[in-house]
């Protein structure tokens, strides 16, 4: 089964509101506002089975890739997110492709 792709225009703009809401440092990895960002764009953080994302991500330091889901189905690109601690800080990089 293919997965639908999104076009560069389209990925660039989530990517760069994604950067806007993960610029600085933060006392907690802000998932809120980082599914916000997607949301803005019609996409969805799942499961590999399509149900809504759930989790945990702990450590001073760690990355994970989530699926996406738009119009009800499964995409090609995933959210790539990675956190890394510095005392009580975190820094964060989050971005689809």
């Amino acid at each position: 089964m293919s997965r639908k792709a999104m076009n560069a225009k389209e990925r660039k703009k989530v990517n760069s509101l994604l950067y806007e809401v993960t610029r600085g440092w933060f006392r907690h990895i802000p998932l809120d506002s980082i599914f916000w960002a997607l949301e803005q764009h019609g996409l969805k953080p799942v499961q590999e089975d399509g149900t809504p994302w759930a989790g945990f991500l702990c450590g001073a330091e760690g990355k994970t890739d989530i699926a996406l889901q738009k119009d009800e189905k499964i995409i090609q690109e995933a959210l790539h997110l990675r956190w890394y601690r510095h005392g009580m800080y975190y820094e964060i990089t989050a971005y689809v492709n």
